[in-house]
């Protein structure tokens, strides 16, 4: 990724049929390393595949300290990417009240 970046590589490059960023991708599997370098190198912190982003996506998959991140990096808490899920329904149905109060206080 750093290679690729580095080599003047679009950072908000939608891949595959769900139009996932490197940076929804690496949310999704907690990669708190590679969220915070995607950042650091202006990657759209709201930008959006067809049903999620990188909030939700770390949300809905259990990966609270890098939804925390991205909330702390300027992350819309109300963001609805898709006619589902904001981060604040992911955390309830997983039933994370510490992850669902840190929102709130957003």
């Amino acid at each position: 990724m750093k290679v690729l970046i580095a080599g003047g590589a679009d950072v908000d490059l939608k891949i595959g049929g769900s139009g996932d960023t490197a940076l929804i991708f690496a949310a999704n599997r907690g990669k708190r390393e590679a969220v915070t370098y995607l950042l650091d190198h202006k990657a759209s912190i709201e930008a959006k595949s067809t049903s999620r982003n990188a909030l939700t996506a770390a949300a809905c998959a259990g990966e609270f300290d890098v939804a925390r991140t991205l909330v702390d990096r300027g992350a819309d808490v109300n963001a609805r990417p898709s006619s589902q899920w904001t981060a604040l329904a992911c955390a309830a149905q997983r039933g994370e009240v510490e992850f669902i109060r840190f929102l709130l206080d957003k």
